[in-house]
């Protein structure tokens, strides 16, 4: 059986939670420069520079997820070598 099934049901959906954020920020990004691109050819510039912006973060908030979710997979896969998560017999 796998050490992922054995977790309670609320990690689970705080997993859950997190795989939709991973999922959700490089949408989010792209749908924020869409709408910056949009506002420079309606000539408003600061319209442009916020969605700009907007879409930047998207973006840093996007790279920062996914290599806080690599550390902690590194983290996972480093303690299920060392300490057994299940029962042992």
């Amino acid at each position: 059986m796998s050490s992922l099934s054995q977790l309670p049901t609320f990690v689970h959906v705080i997993l859950w939670l997190f795989g939709l954020l991973l999922l959700a920020l490089p949408i989010l990004a792209s749908v924020c420069f869409v709408l910056s691109t949009q506002a420079r050819s309606r000539g408003d510039e600061g319209w442009q520079l916020a969605w700009l912006r907007a879409s930047i973060s998207f973006a840093g908030m996007t790279f920062t997820s996914w290599a806080l979710l690599f550390a902690a997979w590194l983290v996972f896969r480093s303690l299920q070598q060392h300490v057994p998560l299940g029962p042992t017999g």
